[in-house]
């Protein structure tokens, strides 16, 4: 249980509620730790509603549309290309593989690790601090990328900076 919480930021990439002790025997424990700009304004996201964490990380509340997952605007499919660029990233060997984990990851149930947000434009952004995934489900209800991006966290906080609601 406390294996994913190591290194994270009560209240940032971990929910408050999680700070310890979280269970029966709990060694954890926090240390003063300033937070930079960049996590400064993701926190006050989190405080204002704009990016969910948590209990509070929310759920695609859009009509999912999965005719359309993985197609681009000309109504082509984006998927072989997809999986090929992102298999090495999981243990998929088909694309359908590939379909199925993405499908699951943004519809399953959100976790104490799962931060999401939508943008102004409707479209959903869902990452998971603890696995690394993260996908994007677009306005028309299709998923658009699922993938685990190089640079972790620090891509997270790019897209909430490009793309959550001001």
């Amino acid at each position: 249980m406390c294996k994913g919480l190591d290194g994270g930021i009560i209240g940032l990439t971990i929910p408050s509620y999680m700070d310890p002790p979280v269970h029966t025997n709990c060694r954890c424990f926090t240390i003063p730790y300033e937070l930079t700009d960049v996590e400064k304004r993701l926190y006050e996201k989190i405080q204002n509603g704009k990016v969910g964490i948590g209990e509070n990380a929310k759920p695609y509340t859009g009509t999912r549309n999965p005719a359309v997952d993985f197609t681009n605007k000309a109504g082509n499919s984006t998927l072989t290309k997809h999986f090929s660029d992102h298999k090495a990233n999981f243990d998929y060997k088909t694309e359908q593989q590939y379909l199925s984990g993405a499908r699951n990851f943004l519809e399953k149930s959100t976790t104490s690790t799962t931060q999401s947000f939508v943008s102004d434009g409707g479209t959903y952004f869902r990452y998971d601090t603890t696995t690394n995934e993260f996908g994007i489900v677009n306005e028309f209800g299709g998923i658009s990328t699922y993938f685990k991006p190089d640079t972790g966290m620090d891509y997270w906080l790019d897209q909430i900076s490009r793309y959550a609601p001001k």
